[in-house]
């Protein structure tokens, strides 16, 4: 093997190795999206559905007021925890700009070189752009733990309204 085939079998190499980590990172960005969304459409169903739940609750039964604002505090944490969820959920599924490589401003700039050189350059820029898009999709990611945490943090907050509702049916 010459020096020139060698260095453009390097090339390449670099080449496809940028495309692959390129193509993961879209992947993973998509997949980030599917699980945000699918955490939006749950709190989105639930708040109403809790809230009219303990609204006939709280309604159809006479509580002792230090019962009933146990319950409350619990419900208000509950609807104030997956407000935050939701609009985590939201500020965080909006489209996020991702960087692109320009192949016209690209082929203005290698069209002199040779095959090597060519090569090398979008394997660089593709790679630069991979990085580019990881630090977007990690900064996404760090923001859907938010979200879950949010979310966690209601649902434990209706789980507990739940039990001492029953706590207090019970002791009735």
């Amino acid at each position: 093997m010459t020096k020139s085939e060698d260095d453009l079998a390097k090339a390449r190499f670099f080449y496809e190795m940028a495309c692959d980590s390129l193509a993961h990172v879209t992947e993973s960005n998509r997949r980030i999206d599917e699980k945000i969304q699918n955490m939006l459409a749950l709190t989105v169903t639930l708040t109403p559905l809790l809230l009219g739940l303990f609204y006939y609750i709280l309604t159809t039964n006479t509580l002792r007021p230090m019962v009933l604002s146990f319950l409350l505090f619990f419900i208000a944490l509950g609807i104030l925890a997956f407000s935050a969820a939701t609009l985590q959920g939201l500020r965080i599924y909006r489209p996020w700009p991702t960087k692109t490589v320009d192949p016209v401003l690209f082929r203005k700039e290698v069209c002199k070189y040779d095959l090597v050189k060519i090569v090398r350059g979008s394997a660089g820029n593709i790679g630069d752009v991979a990085n580019k898009n990881r630090e977007r999709l990690w900064a996404k990611g760090v923001a859907y733990k938010w979200m879950l945490g949010f979310l966690g943090v209601g649902m434990l907050s209706f789980l507990g309204a739940f039990a001492f509702l029953a706590i207090s049916l019970i002791v009735n």
